[in-house]
């Protein structure tokens, strides 16, 4: 070892690597063979992997015959071209990181290399449990959850508010109490009017005037000029709700709105609108359950709540229960950005973060292996190798580039097809009544001429 380090020198002890503190030059390895033994003639490690884009990638061909790629999996290659070895490649037959099971043992790749399966576990997640059965290598990545729910305002019901959203309570009320007075005032002008060709019943004035909002033009002819003032205000305030209206239901209707119902997992819990889930076997589930933050508490007493909903088998199944449910799923960034940001139903809460944690290459306790990699990694950072390889693997993640409208859902029209049918089923109740009505009362001979003739003509 080089001399004269006495002063500057710092020591991981967990590591066993000195280094030149302030410099960042590495000097020597203390006491360790693994710095001098870089051939390990050529055997087969059992190696396993989970998949984790872009870290961890797992195809399989048509014989079934397991292929692995990903920046974590050329850290291995670089460690099997300087050690001479080689992997032979199994995914752990629960498919999972590995979780502690009540009975105290593990499964998952944990349980792979605790019960002696496998020799090297690639891309698992730092934890103090995990960290007490098996061994890690330095840190190669770090990672953490975001929260994902179904992007608000995407209607898969009947939604009774398509037609009513366009407007708040009051702008409705005020547009009813405007059509009230302005067939009232409409009736008394043509009530009051000289030369008038007659007076507007308040009934029939409330159709003009209703006629006007929705665009209706009407036969009646006015005299004189403070008649044709109120006909003149009905059609000018229809024409200018009408286009209030119409513009805001377009939009209501064909673009989605995001009114996010909580911004981060305190939200969440005081909403208490969606139901937390977490993927089985992942750290961040290990992180809530055993953290003593009151925040991880509520959080985990609140997947307690929804067991056995709040416990998905894989990141997948988690998100596709936020997609279909109201579940809040919390999922790795990296599998989210990777392989569901494409996916425009489903939106990231990216306020917070969850579950930070630490990723490395797993070995079983006490394994020499640990060391040996070390080595290695600690010299792919030295040179940059490390930041390379990481570099090369960090693609931009999927987007959406679809420029074709979605076609609008029979839930947000429903309601109008409802409404429809509701009016014409009462207007042939109220007819058979009216009929059943006047033949008892014997005055049939009015029920003869039944064409629909105007209250007004155009003049």
């Amino acid at each position: 070892m080089t001399n004269g380090l006495m002063s500057n020198e710092f020591m991981s002890k967990r590591e066993g690597v000195v280094k030149q503190e302030g410099k960042g030059d590495l000097v020597a390895f203390q006491n360790d063979v693994a710095a001098r033994r870089t051939d390990l003639e050529g055997i087969t490690l059992n190696c396993t992997a989970e998949k984790w884009r872009p870290a961890t990638i797992l195809t399989w061909d048509a014989d079934g015959e397991l292929t692995v790629s990903g920046s974590f999996i050329e850290v291995v290659q670089y460690f099997q071209s300087n050690l001479n070895f080689s992997c032979k490649w199994a995914r752990s037959k629960d498919e999972t990181w590995g979780v502690r099971r009540p009975d105290g043992s593990w499964n998952g790749m944990v349980g792979d290399l605790v019960e002696g399966r496998a020799d090297v576990a690639v891309g698992v997640a730092l934890s103090p449990d995990r960290d007490s059965s098996v061994d890690f290598t330095l840190q190669i990545n770090e990672g953490g959850y975001y929260l994902i729910i179904r992007r608000p305002g995407l209607n898969t019901g009947l939604t009774w508010s398509s037609y009513t959203q366009e407007f708040s309570t009051w702008s409705w009320v005020s547009a009813g109490v405007t059509l009230l007075l302005t067939a009232c005032a409409f009736t008394l002008v043509t009530m009051h009017q000289p030369g008038s060709s007659g007076t507007v019943p308040f009934p029939d004035a409330l159709l003009v005037v209703f006629g006007a909002m929705c665009q209706q033009g009407s036969t009646f002819k006015a005299y004189g000029t403070p008649t044709r003032i109120a006909f003149l205000t009905i059609f000018l305030f229809g024409t200018v709700l009408y286009i209030f209206y119409c513009t805001f239901l377009i939009s209501a209707l064909s673009v989605v709105k995001s009114n996010l119902p909580f911004t981060n997992l305190a939200g969440l819990l005081r909403v208490g609108t969606h139901q937390l889930v977490v993927a089985s076997g992942t750290i961040v589930e290990a992180t809530i359950k055993t953290s003593t933050s009151p925040l991880y508490k509520k959080a985990w007493q609140n997947i307690l709540d929804g067991n056995p909903d709040s416990f998905a088998s894989h990141y997948t199944d988690c998100a596709l229960r936020a997609l279909k449910r109201r579940h809040a799923c919390l999922l790795e960034i990296s599998e989210y950005m990777y392989e569901h940001s494409k996916n425009l139903q489903l939106v990231a809460l990216t306020e917070e973060k969850y579950g930070r944690f630490s990723v490395g290459i797993a070995v079983a306790d006490k394994s020499p292996l640990k060391d040996l990699f070390n080595v290695q990694l600690v010299r792919m950072k030295m040179t940059g190798i490390l930041d390379k390889i990481m570099t090369k693997w960090r693609i931009e993640p999927p987007v959406s580039t679809s420029t074709s409208v979605p076609a609008m859902s029979m839930g947000s029209m429903a309601s109008a097809f409802v409404i429809m049918t509701i009016g014409a089923l009462m207007a042939a109740v109220v007819l058979v009544g009216e009929l059943v009505v006047w033949r008892w009362s014997g005055a049939t001979s009015k029920l003869v001429d039944i064409s629909v003739k105007p209250l007004y003509t155009v003049g």
